[in-house]
């Protein structure tokens, strides 16, 4: 008798479960995370009132203040497994997932895994506003948390959940929960608008190879696949430009993938 493969059949996160400790990691597919968070955003109704010091924007006694509070609020702290740290000069941000299978110093053993949240400061822009760094901060910090969310709790195993997961970072399923937690933040924050522009998000992922998805389904999202798409053209322009200019076009060499190369438009 043929073996049967075995398939990871993954249940849904209940809103008792989505609390401090309550997910486990690596459990769970793009499709259910989203919905719990999606839910939670919207039976949320207290709010908070948070401050900066405007004397001196990049601090990060401050950034870890409102990363509380969007753990709090948004995203119910499900897990502890975070971390927060601030580097210099322009305002970008990024998550990592740290896992003790994956170490290869045995001086830095970690106990559990966890997700580690940089925000980079903006030392260098002197004459920019002060309220408009602290804009930026807060918009990067509560992507990139959205972002560690599913990082933290997405099964990627090959048991059925891999070839579930959609490719890219900004994915439908990432997008849904980002347009419940954008607008769930203008009633929690006191009309507090944190600008994702989710639009630039998912053009960068067609413009790195992620399919784009059709009108149809992005409209529901919020999203204009005309906005989408003038972008995309932006992001090749600029590559190409910058090709241009450090010396990089000419001709694709046989049996490479042209992803890299440029783009082709075949009638």
């Amino acid at each position: 008798m043929a073996d049967t493969k075995h398939i990871h059949k993954t249940l849904p996160i209940t809103p008792e479960e989505f609390q401090p400790g309550g997910v486990r990691l690596y459990s769970h597919t793009q499709e259910e995370i989203s919905n719990v968070i999606i839910k939670h955003a919207d039976r949320r109704t207290c709010k908070y009132d948070g401050s900066w010091n405007l004397g001196q924007p990049n601090n990060l006694r401050d950034m870890r203040k409102y990363f509380e509070i969007f753990n709090d609020v948004l995203y119910n702290d499900p897990g502890d497994e975070w971390a927060l740290q601030r580097l210099g000069f322009v305002t970008l941000g990024y998550c990592e997932l740290e896992d003790p299978e994956w170490q290869c110093d045995p001086r830095f053993e970690l106990e559990k895994a966890f997700v580690r949240i940089v925000i980079c400061g903006q030392d260098n822009e002197k004459d920019r506003p002060a309220t408009e760094k602290i804009q930026q901060y807060l918009e990067t910090l509560v992507h990139e948390m959205l972002h560690a969310v599913f990082k933290l709790f997405t099964c990627q195993c090959n048991d059925g959940c891999s070839e579930k997961a959609l490719e890219g970072s900004h994915n439908l399923w990432w997008q849904a929960a980002a347009k419940a937690v954008e607008e769930a933040s203008l009633v929690m924050f006191m009309g507090l608008r944190l600008s994702w522009e989710r639009k630039n998000d998912m053009a960068w992922d067609a413009h790195t190879g992620e399919n784009l998805p059709n009108d149809a389904v992005l409209r529901p999202l919020g999203l204009d696949i005309k906005q989408i798409l003038h972008k995309l053209n932006f992001y090749r322009e600029e590559r190409a430009r910058t090709s241009k200019k450090e010396g990089e076009c000419g001709p694709v060499s046989a049996n490479n993938c042209i992803r890299g190369s440029g783009t082709i438009d075949i009638p």
